[in-house]
């Protein structure tokens, strides 16, 4: 499923278990949250969510984001 980014910094809550993808744009930061916030260190790839779980990125030049959910 596509997942169309709001305004800079989007977050996306995971309903279920699942990937979130992320390719393209400009990001400068991707952040997960599931009790605390990480840094991930990544700006592009498939990040593992359980339901909940918060991903929040940063860009300037909009990024494809696709959930998979498992």
């Amino acid at each position: 499923m596509t997942i169309t980014a709001g305004a800079s910094p989007f977050t996306y809550t995971a309903l279920s278990k699942g990937f979130m993808i992320i390719r393209g744009g400009t990001v400068s930061a991707v952040q997960f949250t599931r009790s605390v916030t990480t840094l991930t260190g990544q700006t592009v790839g498939i990040f593992p969510l359980s339901n909940a779980d918060q991903l929040t990125v940063t860009y300037t030049g909009i990024p494809a984001m696709v959930w998979v959910p498992q």
